[in-house]
């Protein structure tokens, strides 16, 4: 179906869902993430903050250069055995309206698209749209 548009009945017709464009309500974005890699990423933050003090303990041992090698070479074995998912850096970053992973802007914690969307609609506060 090919998306078509009313001009007087603001009514949008997309191959996923059929809405109707209100001009101040609700932004218009209709795709989301798949609810199970959202739930996923949540259960990797979970892992990072139950883990987080552990984790911080022993790369500050590991990078003490006072911490003798037998020391260090046990830390690096205990740091291994930790679940993977509870490093920080394997939490994605997702927007908080779609959970969209790609083109997220932390400043707002929201993708371009949702960005987009909301400062069309004057939801964003000093958001304004450039033109020059």
């Amino acid at each position: 179906m090919e998306p078509l548009s009313h001009s007087g009945a603001g009514w949008r017709f997309c191959a996923c869902k059929i809405e109707r464009l209100s001009k101040v309500s609700r932004p218009r974005v209709t795709q989301m993430a798949k609810k199970s890699k959202i739930q996923h990423n949540q259960r990797r933050q979970r892992l990072v903050d139950q883990y987080a003090e552990r984790r911080a303990a022993l790369k500050e041992m590991i990078r003490n250069p006072e911490t003798d090698d037998d020391k260090r070479l046990e830390a690096v074995r205990k740091l291994d055995g930790l679940p993977r998912n509870s490093s920080k850096s394997r939490v994605r970053n997702r927007c908080r309206l779609t959970g969209r992973p790609r083109g997220y802007y932390r400043k707002f914690a929201l993708s371009r698209v949702a960005i987009r969307d909301l400062g069309l609609l004057g939801q964003i506060a000093g958001l304004k749209k450039a033109s020059w």
